[in-house]
């Protein structure tokens, strides 16, 4: 939450009042009576401020002691909506969606994005005013401010500090390095957001830091690519020939990468191995390289249908890094820009895959879910919309247009598509005679088509899968059922 004066140089690592890291804990029922107030018979609700960017273990750690010894009956997290001194923080949306990842496995935490609408444009957020809006809200609970034991010393530059100790008696938890209070005679771990940003930024390892949904939300939303613009590129080697390889090599925007055969086996100097090879070969491919690299450096493959074991038994750090890309053609790699890298594997490699991706321009996504189920998706969905899209060139090229023509059109409408899917989101995605509710359009479609059955065997497959997509988005079922009548009808 936010202050109204810049604390002294001391209290600014205090993250429950809107600064870096975080190292707080909470007194019991006798810090009530410390500030003068009386035991209360409400349950506590303690409120737990700051600019989570990002959260961390230790912010989890003061919510569950706040939870155990402190008696609190819940707990608020409550992100900063604004930096009290103007420093950059990753977006507010996605701290809150951070918090709500780092605090899921605790029932006892509510992350409330109070601050949000309570800012006014051009004014500072006072925490007393975050504080009486939550005693407004919520008055079966007794109010406690949970505060590091770094900033006792500079609550008197707080805006109406006297009220806020009235209202919501602090919980103070101990912190390195400074006086710890007698009800709280440990200290929480003193873990710096600003270290955690600058790891995430070179794509060091953050696992006893932060949670790993954390982690792959800040990586995959780019939030701290920019914290540590000195990290070196991962040198990357990408072995093989055929169009992913060269993909990943020539369209990416930065990342020190060059590309080997798989045929010969060379000694390698790289940070990473990428196996851009057929999934059968992946085995044989990684045993050949495997004593021509220095044992620390991870293999990863580019199989989405299989998992990181598929490279075999070897003594090093293995992984999978699959890149949601069509590629098409080895002379004009697709941009990889914005794409998704998904990863998987043992924590070095999936790092520098990590570390990869981003410097191709795409965004890491680090899930266990290769397979079959995960590929068929993919598939699905590039190669159902290539396929599709060739039914629909031939019949506009029978109608008139030049097969250039009717490429291009119906290629810019599926740009259209896409960006709706990834800005609209499925299924309101959708759209047409079907999502209508148009019968008799969809039995002139067929009527149409009747004397191509290939087309309308196309047409006829796809149509269910729309309409059922129709029915979730709300297609009153008497409409629906009108569709399915003129899908059934015959055709003429």
């Amino acid at each position: 939450m936010s202050t109204p004066t810049k604390p002294s140089s001391q209290s600014q690592g205090s993250e429950s009042q809107g600064s870096d890291s975080q190292g707080s804990d909470a007194q019991g029922s006798d810090a009530q009576a410390d500030h003068g107030v009386s035991a209360h018979p409400r349950p506590i609700l303690a409120v737990l401020g700051g600019s989570f960017d990002p959260p961390h273990v230790a912010h989890v750690l003061v919510a569950a002691w706040a939870r155990a010894s402190a008696g609190a009956a819940h707990v608020h997290v409550v992100p900063a909506y604004a930096h009290p001194f103007g420093k950059r923080s990753a977006p507010f949306p996605d701290r809150v969606a951070m918090c709500e990842l780092a605090f899921a496995g605790l029932d006892f935490v509510t992350v409330d994005p109070i601050e949000a609408e309570l800012a006014r444009e051009g004014e500072r957020l006072y925490t007393i005013e975050v504080l009486r809006t939550l005693a407004e809200r919520h008055p079966q609970f007794a109010l406690r401010l949970v505060i590091g034991a770094d900033i006792l010393a500079d609550v008197h530059r707080w805006h109406r500090w006297d009220e806020i100790e009235r209202l919501a008696p602090p919980l103070v938890v101990g912190r390195g390095g400074y006086p710890l209070p007698p009800e709280c005679p440990f200290a929480m771990p003193a873990i710096s957001s600003t270290e955690i940003r600058a790891r995430l930024a070179r794509g060091a390892p953050t696992d006893a830091l932060l949670s790993p949904a954390v982690r792959a939300h800040a990586l995959f939303r780019h939030l701290y690519v920019d914290a540590d613009s000195s990290a070196p590129s991962p040198r990357v080697v990408v072995v093989g020939s055929g169009r992913v390889a060269r993909g990943l090599v020539e369209g990416n925007r930065s990342a020190v990468a060059r590309r080997v055969s798989s045929r010969v086996p060379h000694d390698l100097d790289a940070d990473l191995v990428v196996l851009a090879v057929s999934d059968g070969s992946i085995a044989d491919v990684a045993r050949s390289f495997d004593p021509h690299v220095a044992p620390h450096v991870p293999f990863v493959h580019c199989a989405g249908a299989r998992g990181p074991d598929a490279l075999g038994a070897l003594s090093r750090p293995r992984g999978v890094m699959h890149p949601l890309v069509s590629f098409a053609r080895v002379d004009h790699p697709p941009s990889l820009e914005d794409t998704v890298f998904v990863i998987d594997g043992d924590a070095a490699a999936s790092d520098v895959a990590e570390r990869f991706a981003r410097e191709c321009g795409a965004r890491p996504l680090r899930r266990a879910v290769h397979g079959g189920a995960y590929h068929a998706a993919a598939a699905l969905v590039a190669n159902g919309a290539a396929g599709l899209a060739t039914v629909g060139v031939a019949l506009l090229v029978r109608l008139g247009l030049t097969p250039d023509e009717a490429t291009r059109a119906l290629g810019a409408l599926l740009r259209t598509v896409a960006d709706n899917v990834a800005h609209v989101g499925v299924p309101d995605a959708l759209t047409g005679p079907i999502r209508r509710g148009d019968a008799d359009t969809v039995a002139r479609h067929r009527a149409a088509l009747a004397d191509d059955p290939d087309v309308l065997a196309a047409y006829d497959a796809i149509a269910p899968v729309v309409l059922e997509t129709a029915r979730r988005l709300g297609l009153p079922e008497e409409r629906a059922r009108a569709i399915e009548a003129a899908l059934n009808a015959p055709a003429r």
